[in-house]
């Protein structure tokens, strides 16, 4: 996995999947096509990357500029992405956590933390409440106080799972398939509603 442009630009993210339990990461199409959407400028802009994984799409975030927030549930891989940061020295504008996703939409509202963009790839065969996980993050997300007016989601899912096109406050702009992935893409209201 490779840093596209940017700062880090060439420099390899030295996951082993096999490593970390077979973890799915997000392709090199998909992560161009997102960030081809997203643009190679993000400076002065904040990113959350719910679902970190591996960390490549965080880290090619903070490459373009932005500020960001890597978050990974699973201790292994959290501690791999923490690692990373220090080994490469950019915890300036990183911060790694390990939360619950629901919790850290939720906590962030305390910190008053609001993002700019936001992307998230959960995990596509887990369910909850009998239904597909990500529709239940859709609307965590769509509830939640962290979107910035305008904010940009961007959400990689299986394909076989429809997304609603208009959430109370996100309105679907695109979303393309690439093989087994959707990568749906979201604009929330220029003005959020509180």
């Amino acid at each position: 996995m490779r840093i596209i442009t940017g700062s880090l630009k060439g420099r390899v993210v030295p996951f082993n999947n096999a490593k970390f339990g077979g973890a799915a990461t997000t392709s090199g199409r998909v992560k161009e096509a997102a960030f081809a959407m997203l643009g190679a400028d993000l400076s002065g802009l904040s990113f959350l990357d719910l679902f970190s994984c591996s960390g490549q799409i965080g880290l090619e975030a903070y490459s373009r500029g932005a500020d960001v927030v890597m978050n990974e549930l699973d201790r292994r891989r959290y501690r791999f992405i923490a690692k990373l940061v220090l080994d490469w020295k950019i915890e300036n504008r990183i911060e790694v956590t390990s939360l619950q996703a629901e919790k850290l939409l939720n906590s962030d509202l305390e910190r008053k933390k609001q993002y700019d963009i936001l992307f998230l790839d959960p995990p596509y065969h887990m369910q909850w409440d009998e239904q597909p996980f990500v529709l239940k993050v859709f609307s965590w997300v769509n509830e939640s106080d962290v979107l910035a007016p305008g904010c940009s989601v961007m959400i990689q899912h299986a394909h076989t799972v429809e997304l609603p096109n208009l959430g109370s406050r996100l309105t679907r702009v695109i979303s393309k398939r690439y093989g087994d992935t959707l990568l749906s893409a979201y604009k929330a209201e220029i003005e959020v509603q509180s």
